[in-house]
């Protein structure tokens, strides 16, 4: 439920920034703008609650590893998870970035679209940038390729997927490495870090408090979570950080810490009703291809169809609204049907073409 709606969070954020005037243009606006505009404005909060899922996930399954084999079965796992989305949705970006150019999108690939379109510099679309961007380089050394913007956090998930392994089994004793195997896997975890921007070194707490959770889980440390004070105390935390993240500059790393202490109280929660529950599956199924597809097609869907216009509330913008988010959410979907939705069958036929090997 958490990731597949932390996914539509900043689609939806995105398209409502494309299509609708900004907050403080609006004349008078009803209460209902209000909260549609509040709602839909937890994009950047909702990319660190995916910082947080994949520390509890990722690193909860580092965790529970065994060096032995380990470096083989994790490199596919991550690798197939993140490409077989990855490639598509560059190819994808740079098929709506060449239409772009000629649909009315020219000014805003060359970053005269204004502060409010999300990209405030010309895009790249040379190879450079699509190889960098494929191999987790972007923001370290190009920008994200074309205007795909949200491809900005894959880098920082790439490089903790490599570091968090490192420091982990560079610490850990374990009775086949050698204090030498261990000790170069913990300074090259540290130099690793060390080397990466300083936002993304920030974002790794984030991520760590996840995996945190899992650690506790694993010690049964996990019991204090049952506790009804410390579900309230948690929960309130959250959505009050949360909120005042909406008017106030809150760093990543508070956020991810709340939403971290309150993910135990999340995975306690009752089962929903069957259909509530195949409903969040569903969007969850296809939340990576939503998150990395979107922002390309919602571009061109304001640039190409709706001449760069941004309506103040209407019904009519309303509308405009709910049939391009069909649109975007349409697209993703079937581009999951194809890529997303085989990643286990291509890690089998990967790890069956390595392990025969081997």
């Amino acid at each position: 439920m958490i990731r597949g709606l932390a996914a539509l969070e900043v689609a939806l954020g995105h398209l409502r920034g494309f299509l609708f005037d900004d907050y403080f243009h609006l004349v008078n606006p009803s209460l209902w703008v209000k909260a549609f505009y509040f709602l839909t404005g937890f994009g950047h909060q909702s990319v660190i609650i995916f910082f947080v899922l994949s520390g509890y996930l990722v690193g909860g399954s580092v965790l529970a590893a065994r060096s032995e084999g380990f470096l083989i079965r994790y490199s596919v796992q991550r690798l197939s998870r993140l490409w077989i989305v990855l490639l598509p949705c560059l190819v994808a970006t740079a098929v709506w970035n060449m239409l772009g150019h000629h649909a009315g999108g020219a000014d805003f690939l060359n970053g005269k679209g204004g502060s409010h379109t999300f990209v405030v510099l010309p895009v790249r679309t040379d190879i450079p940038a699509f190889l960098s961007n494929l191999f987790f380089l972007q923001t370290i050394v190009t920008p994200v390729y074309g205007d795909n913007v949200p491809l900005w956090s894959l880098a920082n998930e790439f490089w903790y997927y490599v570091i968090f392994p490192l420091l982990f089994f560079g610490i850990k004793k374990e009775a086949r490495n050698r204090w030498v195997v261990r000790g170069i896997c913990l300074v090259t975890g540290v130099v690793t870090l060390l080397a990466l921007p300083w936002g993304i070194c920030l974002g790794f707490i984030a991520w760590l408090s996840g995996v945190a959770v899992a650690a506790s889980e694993k010690s049964g440390f996990d019991k204090i979570f049952s506790g009804k004070w410390y579900r309230v105390l948690a929960l309130l935390s959250c959505a009050a950080i949360f909120i005042f993240s909406r008017y106030f500059t809150i760093p990543d790393a508070l956020l991810g810490l709340v939403f971290a202490a309150a993910l135990p109280v999340f995975l306690r929660w009752p089962d929903p009703p069957g259909w509530i529950a195949l409903l969040w599956a569903w969007l969850a199924d296809f939340s990576y291809t939503l998150y990395l597809a979107h922002f390309s097609l919602a571009a061109f869907i304001w640039y190409g169809i709706f001449d760069s216009q941004r309506l103040q509330p209407s019904w009519t913008a309303a509308g405009r609204f709910c049939v391009s988010a069909l649109v975007v959410i349409a697209y993703s979907f079937g581009l999951s049907l194809i890529f997303e939705r085989n990643t286990d069958k291509l890690r089998r036929f990967i790890m069956g073409h390595v392990t025969g090997r081997v």
